[in-house]
């Protein structure tokens, strides 16, 4: 998920997409957003271009991308 509001991804909107790697090529593709919103494309990029842009962003940002971090706990 790339992002959700605090009411509830139903409620507001949220946008969600699945992330593949296909050897040479990392896929966005699959999208969930908001029932009156359009779809996007999916989006393909070079896995060595996408991989410079995760370690700026953790380098920047302190992200962390998904495939690093430990599972989510439950929401109370």
């Amino acid at each position: 998920m790339l992002g959700e509001p605090e009411c509830t991804g139903g409620c507001c909107g949220r946008l969600s997409v699945f992330v593949r790697r296909h050897g040479e090529v990392v896929e966005w593709s699959d999208w969930q957003v908001p029932t009156d919103q359009v779809r996007p494309p999916a989006f393909c990029f070079d896995t060595d271009q996408y991989d410079a842009e995760l370690t700026l962003a953790v380098s920047t940002f302190g992200v962390v991308p998904l495939d690093r971090c430990a599972p989510p706990t439950a929401r109370g």
